[in-house]
């Protein structure tokens, strides 16, 4: 009999996302077994971080970071997943990487046009050194958190073709019953043929040294032995709508940038800066956000469930009294700063991770800390989450999230608070009678 247990926990950092969690596989008499880089038989367990950032008080994050580096230990994340480049959604990844290390960073992808437009919205000029994350994030994670990670992966832009829960049962070796490791295994492109984001990832790779940068397979996933999935989701019909504009502005001057030296680099900017600066009256917002799908096998049942809201100031996160009812499927569903403010864009993000998926939603992050400009009316009665929450920090009176038309909306649905003094953890515990893969 196989027994899963999977932790939740979204922490308080204010105006801004930082959420974790933890998948346990176990047996009696031993841990699974699965098929990768070794783990080890005493520790089967899988380590993830969805977005580190805030735009509240840099202490929140380096506070909750603290906390995860204390549950973590000397253990690694084994997946660490940037739903997009916002400040309030990576401001603290480089404090992260340097007090944990991460197995793989996954990021969705964008060309080198589309991420320099993102960082001059965001207010950056040539000389800011964090402009160089937009340039190349790879070469500026592995020069800020040196020998802090393994692998980039890029998750390519989803083709709407919902693919079946897990690999199929021959493409993972059979459960031996030997103790060993609990990796995850990606499922990798090999669907390259695009000349722009061939390019792209051949300039990502370069400078990279030491450190395997790779693409995810459209539609493809993660999975942990087939008994957990993590699908993430990059939807394709929201990109920049400047493209041709800006994008020709910046390929004559891709190889300073990439490849120049660090005069020619700021030299270029400085132009691209003035081009934007000429182009767009007002910051052109982007909308690209990577969702991330997280799930059991269908082979798991009897889960039994909880959650408790944990005050910040809690120097460590101990199972306090149960206070109040939450899911019991562990089912999770981050959106980072997604938008589904038209039903299309539900319907086309329902067709890539597939129906299946969805059904029975346990933990829904509200898109974009509950803003009325990613949502549309009747989203939640789709979703119907068993749990619903909403990471923002109304109590500072400027961004005035979540919005009243999204909190009415999602109110029959749990919706949970999550900002600078309340966080919230969620666990569940279910068993499989079968050995193997989900399907």
């Amino acid at each position: 009999m196989i027994r899963l247990e999977v932790q939740h926990d979204f922490h308080p950092v204010g105006q801004g996302l930082f959420a974790s969690g933890l998948v346990h596989l176990s047996r009696v008499g031993g841990s699974i077994v699965a098929n990768a880089v070794p783990l080890g038989p005493d520790d089967p367990t899988y380590r993830w971080v969805y977005d580190c950032g805030t735009c509240s008080k840099q202490a929140l994050v380096t506070r909750e970071i603290a906390r995860l580096k204390r549950e973590f230990g000397d253990s690694r994340i084994d997946l660490l997943t940037l739903s997009h480049f916002d400040h309030d959604h990576v401001s603290g990844v480089v404090r992260l990487l340097n007090a944990l290390p991460a197995r793989i960073v996954m990021l969705p992808y964008a060309p080198l046009w589309e991420r320099l437009l993102i960082g001059f919205d965001q207010g950056f000029v040539a000389g800011d050194e964090a402009l160089g994350f937009f340039v190349n994030p790879v070469a500026y994670l592995a020069q800020a958190a040196p020998e802090r990670f393994d692998e980039v992966l890029f998750v390519p832009r989803s083709n709407g073709e919902g693919r079946p829960p897990f690999l199929e049962p021959g493409d993972l070796p059979v459960d031996s019953g030997e103790p060993g490791e609990l990796r995850g295994k990606p499922e990798y492109g090999p669907d390259r043929g695009d000349p722009e984001f061939d390019e792209e990832m051949e300039g990502l790779s370069g400078p990279s040294s030491g450190i395997r940068v790779n693409s995810l397979r459209r539609g493809g996933s993660i999975s942990l032995y087939g008994y957990w999935e993590f699908v993430p989701y990059n939807d394709p019909t929201l990109a920049p709508l400047d493209r041709h504009a800006f994008a020709a502005s910046v390929a004559p001057l891709r190889d300073k940038l990439v490849d120049g030296s660090e005069s020619e680099r700021t030299a270029a900017l400085a132009l691209l800066r003035d081009t934007y600066d000429e182009e767009f009256t007002r910051p052109k917002r982007n909308d690209t956000s990577l969702f991330l799908y997280g799930g059991p096998s269908e082979q798991f049942e009897n889960f039994a469930g909880g959650g408790f809201r944990l005050p910040a100031k809690l120097a460590n996160w101990p199972l306090p009294r149960r206070s109040g009812y939450f899911p019991q499927s562990p089912k999770i569903l981050m959106t980072g700063d997604g938008v589904l403010k038209e039903e299309d864009q539900f319907d086309r993000l329902r067709s890539s991770l597939g129906p299946w998926r969805l059904e029975g939603l346990g933990t829904l992050q509200v898109m974009h800390h509950g803003a009325k400009s990613c949502w549309h009316e009747g989203l939640a009665g789709k979703f119907r989450p068993a749990t619903s929450v909403i990471s923002s920090n109304p109590s500072d009176g400027r961004t005035r999230h979540p919005s009243p038309e999204v909190l009415r909306d999602f109110w029959p649905y749990e919706p949970v608070q999550v900002d600078q003094h309340i966080g919230l953890r969620l666990w569940f515990r279910g068993v499989s009678p079968m050995l193997g893969h989900g399907r």
